[in-house]
This record gives structure tokens, sequence and C-alpha cells, in this order.
């Protein structure tokens, strides 16, 4: 029992250590970013991705941990390079490798923004016998922004999410996952149409332009004896169009004459 007890509670000190490294991380990276790179802006087949950019706390270009997107449709994709975290004999403090995304998504005329999908892969090694506090995690969390409706800028409209994982919702311990090579992914769909609605926004296509900013974290930590290794494989997501009825853009047509009219009355 004893034996049991201590197991449970290294399990709960891991789970802690992980939660306030990452919201430490979180908070810090607003300040610590060294590392910029600027990929410029990709058109897809009905939004345009803007300003693509990608940050994190390193000094040089070879820091890059996304890399350059790969644009199909409305999907954009990247394939991380050396985007790892690891940890052997506990020497140290956990490795935290972190990296931030930013870009704007722009819809061409005649198309809304619905929703966004984003996804990721990798995989992930524990290795000796120890216990939890042997662990690899990993975080995505971020911020998306409204910024223009039926193609009018209105007061930006924010909120955050964050990416669901399995297995074990991101967290691999020793104790209790034990030690061996496993895959993981992650998925979040960020509704921004029914965001909208909640928000009780008025709207005929919906939100035109929108923009995201996004966090992620990768966390090993090891105990003497043992190692642990996490590594993000790919990332990417997808913008799902919302393409009114032609009533509807007959209707949106006809307000944009009307202010249009009005403004020439002045």
């Amino acid at each position: 029992m004893l034996k049991r007890f201590s197991i449970d509670a290294a399990y709960v000190c891991s789970r802690s250590i992980i939660t306030v490294l990452a919201l430490f991380v979180l908070s810090a990276t607003s300040w610590a970013a060294q590392f910029t790179m600027n990929y410029g802006s990709t058109m897809g087949t009905s939004v345009t991705f803007v300003d693509v950019t990608e940050s994190n706390d390193e000094f040089s270009p070879a820091a890059a941990l996304f890399g350059a997107p790969i644009v199909s449709a409305n999907s954009m994709d990247f394939n991380p390079v050396n985007f790892t975290a690891s940890s052997t004999n506990g020497s140290g403090p956990p490795d935290m490798t972190d990296g931030q995304l930013m870009f704007r998504v722009e819809a061409k005329p005649g198309n809304a923004i619905q929703n966004i999908k984003f996804s990721e892969i990798g995989d992930t090694t524990l290795a000796g016998i120890g216990t939890n506090t042997t662990f690899t995690s990993v975080v995505m969390s971020g911020t998306m922004n409204v910024h223009e409706v039926d193609g009018a800028g209105i007061n930006v409209i924010s909120f955050p999410f964050s990416m669901a994982f399995t297995p074990s919702d991101g967290d691999y311990f020793l104790g209790t996952d034990g030690a061996g090579f496993r895959d993981w992914m992650g998925m979040v769909l960020v509704d921004v149409q029914q965001e909208l609605i909640d928000r009780q926004v008025n709207f005929t296509l919906g939100a035109t332009e929108v923009s995201a900013n996004l966090n992620n974290l990768l966390t090993a930590f090891s105990e003497d004896g043992t190692s642990s290794v996490i590594g993000k494989k790919d990332f990417g997501l997808r913008v799902e169009v919302n393409i009114p009825e032609p009533s509807a853009l007959i209707l949106a047509g006809l307000a944009v004459l009307g202010w249009s009219v009005c403004q020439r009355r002045r």
C-alpha cells in the first residue's frame, strides 16, 4: 500500500510540475522570443494566409522549428525540424522546447471563414526503470482574433482555445505508461462562425479576416538511469470556408451598394 501511495503521489506531483512549467512558459513567451522568421503570404483556393511567422527563444535561423509552410487548397502544413525535447539521467532542469506560430487568414470575396481545424502528430520514447518523475508532455494553446465580418472591420473579438491529445492527454509518465515508443496526435476545431453567433454578432457572410497566435510546448524530464524524448513530426491546419446561398450574396451586394450610395450623398 505504501508503494502504491508513493507512485500515485509522484504521478500527481509530476502533473503539477507540467502544469506549472507550461503556465510559466506561456506567460513568458511575449518577451522571451529571440528568433523570428516571417515566411510571408501564400494564396489558397478561397483564403490567403498572410504574414505567417514563427518565433522561439533561440538566436539562430538554424533554430527554426516549424519551417516554411506548404499551402494546398485551404490548408497549410508544416514539417517541423528538430522540434524535440529530451532528457537523460536527470541531468539539469527539464528540457523545454517552445515555439510560437502567428498568421492571418483573409477570405477571398464571396467567402467567409467558418472554422479552422488544427492537428499535429508526433512520438515519444521513455526508457529505463523509474517513476513518474520521468515524463514527456505536449501542449498546444492559442488565441483566435476576428478582425473583419462581412468585409468590414469590427472591434476585435478574441477567444482562447487549446488542443486535445491522445493518448494519455499528451502526458506520458514512465511509472504509469511504462517504457517504450508510442505515437501521439492532437486536434482542435475552432468554430469561428459559432463564436460570432454566441456573441450575437449580425452577419451575412461571416468572418472575413481572422488571426491566430499559437504556442506549442514540448517538455521532457528524467531521473537517474532513465531517459525521455518527445518530438513533433507534423503540424497542419485547414480552413473550412462558408459560401452562402446566392440569395445571401445578393443581399450582401445590395448592402454594400446602399452604403456606397449613402457615402456619395454626404
